[in-house]
């Protein structure tokens, strides 16, 4: 008011520039409201349009993973096609090669034989599997409280090559772990690596619809297959062979590369080879495996607990005579997160 009581006193010239500036000013001003109301405005309607999404995302995923009727069950009707034949032919080598260098008994130890009879028994069971009520569903998980989810889709697998490429990955490096560690060390380290790795996919895929809206994982996509655990054993598996001065792996029969560091180069491998596969639910199952010798084991040595024995676990693992001639082993797809497989549910 003060301001407004000078102005009749300056000079006319002055007095409409200050009015022009007033003007601006104002103009100005209102810009300003303006522009802060659009933003309040947008993000009013996209909070309202992003809880109308996850409501509609949650009704379908109930129907899907939980509504009437059997659904989708696997495995799926299938031929036996060039990439099933490989896979037999693979699978076929390592078993071969699994009891030429260790003897028929590395096939035959409780854990190792009972993973392959519960694999093999899910794939022939008659009528087959569930996919809907088994699979890995991060909503699921965490918001119907169906735990068991982090371990039913590991037996589980969608057809001839997906198994047999699965378990020719799984068995050396399990028969090598439980020559290391025991059986009964063995049957805990795979249920724990198998839901860790689990359950680390369940919370990348809420992380990806948390952060970026990205609904598909969390809410469509049902998952099975031994593959992630296979790659949490051969993170072990290398980390354990690495003690040993010199050592090298022949992926491939071919490529010569640190144990600690093969589950890297089969990860480049099987994204070329099997594009289709999961990247994340194979880099959740090294997650898994890199926990474990990087943060379980040092703890469980902490409190007196030596897994692999007496002897320590390096020594008994050079025992068990992994062979560093290993390393031929592909994963195929269908694991945690392999195959978006909502809409054949």
């Amino acid at each position: 008011e003060e301001l407004l009581s000078l102005l009749p006193r300056l000079p006319v010239e002055w007095q409409e520039h200050a009015m022009q500036a007033a003007h601006a000013g104002s103009g100005l001003l209102q810009q300003a409201t303006d522009a802060l109301g659009g933003i309040f405005d947008t993000a009013k309607n996209s909070a309202i349009v992003t809880k109308t999404q996850d409501k509609v995302s949650r009704v379908r995923a109930d129907w899907r993973w939980n509504g009437p009727g059997q659904g989708e069950r696997v495995p799926l009707p299938s031929t036996m096609d060039e990439r099933s034949l490989l896979a037999i032919a693979v699978l076929a080598k390592t078993l071969v090669d699994q009891v030429e260098l260790h003897g028929p008994d590395s096939l035959q130890k409780p854990v190792t034989a009972g993973l392959l009879a519960g694999v093999l028994a899910a794939f022939v069971w008659p009528g087959g599997l569930p996919l809907r009520s088994l699979c890995l569903s991060p909503y699921c998980v965490l918001e119907k409280g169906q735990w068991g989810r982090l371990l039913s889709p590991a037996v589980m697998h969608l057809d001839v090559a997906h198994l047999c490429s699965n378990l020719a990955a799984t068995i050396p490096e399990l028969s090598a772990l439980e020559s290391s560690s025991g059986s009964v060390a063995a049957a805990a380290e795979v249920v724990g690596l198998t839901a860790a790795s689990h359950g680390i996919y369940v919370v990348w895929a809420w992380g990806q619809k948390a952060a970026f809206s990205r609904r598909q994982e969390y809410y469509s996509v049902g998952a099975l297959g031994l593959s992630s655990l296979a790659f949490a054993l051969q993170v072990v598996a290398g980390e354990r062979r690495s003690t040993r001065e010199g050592s090298r792996v022949l992926v491939l029969g071919v490529i010569p590369v640190s144990p600690r560091y093969t589950w890297a180069v089969q990860m480049v491998i099987t994204c070329v080879t099997a594009p289709e596969a999961s990247f994340p639910g194979h880099m959740a199952g090294v997650m898994a495996g890199l926990i474990y010798v990087y943060g379980v084991t040092p703890l469980l040595r902490l409190v007196g607990i030596r897994i692999g024995g007496a002897q320590g676990p390096h020594t008994r693992w050079e025992a068990a005579g992994s062979s560093s001639r290993a390393g031929g082993n592909f994963y195929g797809a269908g694991t945690t997160g392999g195959r978006v497989l909502a809409s054949q549910a």
